[in-house]
């Protein structure tokens, strides 16, 4: 059972960091295999997995700025190996983001009783559930096909992710009363406000799309769209940042890199084809960022 200690006051955001992690217990025989407590073994390895995190941020990034990954409005055919595009989506997103990380939270977790780190562990399903299950179920693909090796990658680098995020909410012993801190209070309201702006725009996408009858893609309208072409990518990256600020963690913040790694250049690559593709195209929205980028 874990014994929460106070926030020291718990609501500075000058405190330091507000949980215990892999706390050592120094009652514990060391493992006669590593002669270590085998907390230690799981504190360096779970930072030894963040750090290949930001390495696969960067080396996505310098991999997709400069040509677009080859699905969506940048397909160039279903590849080699190609699969059902819809499938794929499924399983490259529920794997990790429900099944792998719900067993990781519950199996390798110490502390995933603690109402905190069970709000975390909600929040995370919640966009899962949607984007893995109910937005691939409603979507209307624009190629049947993809090629295998994109889902496959997604999956294997989400599961790195997924992982130590699960890892680290399951395990981190957080102070009590850090629900007063502002690090959670913004952190939520930012991650709440992302996921609406990220879902509101892929509807307004999946609307106009089928409104569309002699084309498949038109120029994205409404207010989301009034500033920017990829308000999706910007509501999603909004609610990854405020999980990595309402977390407090190396973990949440590799992911965020991540996700912006391929948002980034992709909102860049959208925004570039709207403008190729359509000569009406308003020239005041920026790709991703309004007034900015």
């Amino acid at each position: 059972m874990a014994l929460q200690v106070p926030c020291d006051g718990g609501v500075s955001i000058f405190d330091g960091i507000p949980y215990l992690l892999f706390p050592d217990d120094p009652e514990r025989e060391p493992s006669p295999i590593t002669n270590a407590r085998d907390n230690n073994v799981r504190f360096w390895v779970h930072f030894g997995l963040v750090i290949v995190g930001f390495v696969l941020a960067i080396i996505t990034f310098f991999s997709q700025v400069f040509k677009p990954a080859p699905y969506g409005k940048h397909a160039q055919g279903s590849g080699r190996l190609p699969v059902n595009s819809r499938i794929a989506f499924i399983i490259s997103e529920v794997v990790p983001g429900i099944i792998i990380f719900s067993i990781t939270y519950f199996v390798a977790g110490q502390y995933f009783e603690l109402p905190i780190n069970i709000l975390f562990y909600c929040l995370f399903i919640v966009h899962y559930i949607h984007r893995g299950i109910i937005h691939p179920l409603i979507t209307k693909y624009s190629n049947a096909k993809v090629a295998l090796w994109i889902p496959l990658t997604t999956t294997l680098a989400n599961i790195l992710y997924h992982y130590i995020n699960a890892e680290f909410i399951g395990s981190a012993e957080y102070c009590r009363g850090y629900h007063y801190d502002p690090r959670f209070i913004v952190g939520l309201i930012l991650f709440i406000v992302g996921f609406v702006i990220n879902r509101a725009a892929d509807l307004q996408l999946m609307c106009l799309r089928r409104r569309s009858e002699d084309q498949e893609y038109v120029i994205p309208k409404g207010p989301l769209f009034y500033f920017i072409s990829c308000p999706n990518y910007f509501g999603e990256g909004l609610q990854w940042f405020g999980w990595t600020i309402m977390t407090w963690s190396l973990a949440g913040l590799v992911w965020w890199l991540f996700t912006e790694a391929t948002f980034i250049p992709r909102a860049r690559h959208n925004h570039k084809w709207y403008k190729n593709q359509f000569l009406d195209y308003p020239s005041r929205r920026k790709a991703l960022i309004p007034f900015i980028y």
